[in-house]
């Protein structure tokens, strides 16, 4: 178990595999592009993180459901 002190205005994402996974190229495309992606993340009203997220990492040919949660400390 590991534990993290989270701070005011910090964003915690959680996702399914759907979101970084697809039959048709490497897993580390999918981190990539979630990595790429986490300016989008710290900048985005919190309203629209889970939006842009799917948006922008969900791939075109997706075996699998695409879940994003994103928790923003207030």
């Amino acid at each position: 178990m590991h534990t993290v002190q989270l701070a005011r205005h910090d964003t915690v994402v959680l996702y399914s595999d759907g979101l970084i996974e697809s039959r048709n190229e490497d897993i580390d495309d999918g981190l990539g592009r979630l990595h790429d992606s986490s300016a989008v993340i710290v900048d985005a009203h919190i309203r629209d993180v889970a939006e842009l997220l799917a948006r922008r990492l969900a791939g075109a040919d997706h075996g699998d459901d695409v879940t994003v949660l994103a928790l923003r400390i207030s």
